[in-house]
């Protein structure tokens, strides 16, 4: 399975999803001027991720979150996002979501939180 890698941009977040090394990572700002355009990618990866891998991994899927801005077309997508990690993680796959959050920024880690009750996943909020 291709690793998923897109250098973030003022718009975009940086994006490495590596399906050997059980790691996916979303980091910056998420403000795309077509936000499904931008997320396709993400879902056709993890679709073919949960049909491609075995279902008991040797380790967690993990993920790492670091968002500093995203508009609302992101938000929708996130929870899209998180609602495809749930599937696969009802599939048997062990899930480590690590969400980080600036000290003051309350919207983000609130808005991680929320991403946590709605996709039923534990998330492990980090203040960074």
């Amino acid at each position: 399975m291709d690793i998923l890698k897109t250098e973030a941009t003022q718009q975009t977040p940086e994006l490495v999803f590596d399906a050997d090394e059980y790691m996916l990572s979303i980091k910056g700002a998420c403000r795309p001027e077509d936000a499904q355009v931008f997320f396709a990618p993400v879902f056709s990866w993890l679709d073919e991720f949960r049909t491609t891998h075995p279902k008991v991994l040797s380790s967690p899927l993990n993920i790492e979150v670091k968002l500093n801005y995203f508009n609302s077309a992101s938000f929708l997508n996130l929870v899209e996002f998180f609602k495809k990690i749930q599937q696969i993680h009802q599939d048997g796959v062990k899930v480590l979501i690590e969400w980080y959050y600036d000290e003051d920024d309350d919207l983000i880690r609130e808005t991680g939180q929320e991403l946590s009750e709605l996709s039923e996943l534990p998330f492990i909020m980090i203040e960074d």
